[in-house]
C-alpha cells in the first residue's frame, strides 16, 4: 500500500493510473516521480502510468501585484530522465515553456487539462 493522491485500477488485467495532483511543480514536484518509481519497482514498469495534474505555475508579485509564471522545465526533464517516467502532465493553465517539452529531449508530455478525457483510453492501453 503506497499512499499517493489517487490510483485508478480498472481491473486485474488492466493498466492502472497513478494520479498525483499538485497546485504547482515548484515545491515537492519530485514526489510524483518518486511515487512512480516506487510503483515501477514494486509492480513492474508500465503497470501504473503516472499522470500528474497541476493547476498552474504562477504567483502574484507582492510589490507590483503582477501575476508571473515561475517555471523549471529543466527540473522536470531531470526527473523524467533520472527518476521515473510520468506519462502525461496536465495543466489547467499550461505554461508555453512546458508545452514545448513534448518536442524536446528528454520528452515530457505536457498538455492542457481539457485533453485528458480524450487521452484516457490511450493511457489505459497495455
Amino acid at each position: 500500500d503506497l499512499p499517493t493522491d489517487y490510483v485508478f485500477d480498472p481491473g486485474a488485467k488492466s493498466r492502472k493510473i497513478h494520479l498525483p495532483i499538485k497546485t504547482s511543480t515548484r515545491e515537492r514536484a519530485v514526489q510524483a516521480w518518486v511515487h512512480q518509481l516506487v510503483l515501477d519497482r514494486i509492480f513492474g514498469t508500465g503497470v501504473y502510468r503516472g499522470v500528474l495534474i497541476v493547476s498552474a505555475e504562477t504567483k502574484r508579485d507582492s510589490k507590483t501585484g503582477e501575476v508571473i509564471e515561475i517555471c523549471v522545465p529543466k527540473q522536470l526533464q531531470m526527473f523524467q530522465s533520472g527518476v521515473a517516467e510520468i506519462s502525461r502532465i496536465y495543466y489547467l493553465d499550461p505554461p508555453q515553456v512546458y508545452l514545448a517539452l513534448a518536442a524536446d529531449f528528454p520528452r515530457v508530455e505536457v498538455r492542457s487539462f481539457g485533453e485528458a478525457p480524450s487521452d484516457l483510453q490511450a493511457l489505459l492501453r497495455t
